[in-house]
């Protein structure tokens, strides 16, 4: 038993001496170094785009901001004011149009949408109207600049009686999609026309004053050169007559007024 005891002894002492592999842990500094580093790396990446990505939405936000700002603006701009604003595409339809119409021509701005160009326009500036319309479509066309446009316009009203309006209108053309849109500005000009029908006629009643004058003159000319004619012959044969001084001082006095008169 002891020798069968140090036999396995020996045959232990053997086995972990010889066939027993140690294996040493070993860290390779290199490769953790590179890993670290790219990892801090992408922890910067990380941190670089989440500060671009809040300076972008803080950039955005203020944008947004200054766009509703300027809306507002707009918004309370137009809806206040009692000129019409307006856009319109080139079929004569409205795209937009403020709610002031409603108290220039008494339809709402839905109304006012539906309409057709003919319904918006009376019969007697429609030609006008198409033809400046078209003076800027063609110069747009041609890549140039169309010129802002005042017209007056005679407007339909909702209760069958008509507006006089002064349009100030322009041709716009969207540089991305190359639409064409006219922009415009319409006000109501009625007392405007009334006062120069009321010059117009006070300078028709004056002048017809002035012609009645001149023609009154002209007649009563007329109708007094014949008898001062007769008085300056007939004063004249007096004179050659024997007088006293007295009755020549009288006859020349009125022969001299007599010339004066005619002449």
């Amino acid at each position: 038993n002891l020798q069968n005891s140090i036999e396995d002894e020996t045959k232990q002492k053997i086995l972990n001496k010889w066939l027993t592999i140690k294996f040493e842990d070993r860290v390779d500094y290199t490769l953790l170094y590179k890993i670290l580093s790219v990892v801090f790396l992408f922890i910067l990446f990380l941190l670089w785009r989440f500060y671009e990505i809040q300076k972008t939405k803080q950039f955005m936000e203020e944008k947004n901001q200054e766009l509703q700002n300027a809306y507002t603006q707009y918004y309370w701009l137009t809806e206040n004011m009692d000129d019409v604003v307006w856009t319109m595409n080139i079929d004569g339809s409205f795209s937009y149009i403020s709610p002031s119409v409603e108290k220039l021509r008494g339809f709402s701005v839905d109304e006012i949408k539906k309409q057709t160009f003919e319904e918006v326009i009376c019969e007697g500036s429609r030609q006008i109207v198409i033809d400046e319309m078209t003076v800027g479509i063609e110069a747009a066309s041609k890549g140039e600049i169309p010129p802002s446009r005042n017209l007056r316009v005679e407007q339909p009203c909702k209760d069958g009686t008509t507006v006089w309006t002064e349009v100030n209108s322009r041709l716009v053309v969207d540089e991305k999609t190359n639409e064409m849109k006219f922009i415009g500005l319409t006000r109501d000009i009625t007392k405007t026309i009334e006062y120069e029908k009321g010059i117009k006629l006070a300078k028709d009643k004056a002048e017809k004053a002035a012609q009645v004058k001149s023609d009154f003159l002209a007649n009563m000319s007329h109708e007094i050169r014949t008898p001062l004619n007769g008085i300056i012959g007939l004063t004249d044969l007096v004179l050659n007559t024997t007088l006293n001084e007295l009755q020549k001082d009288y006859l020349l006095k009125t022969q001299s007024s007599s010339s004066n008169l005619l002449n």
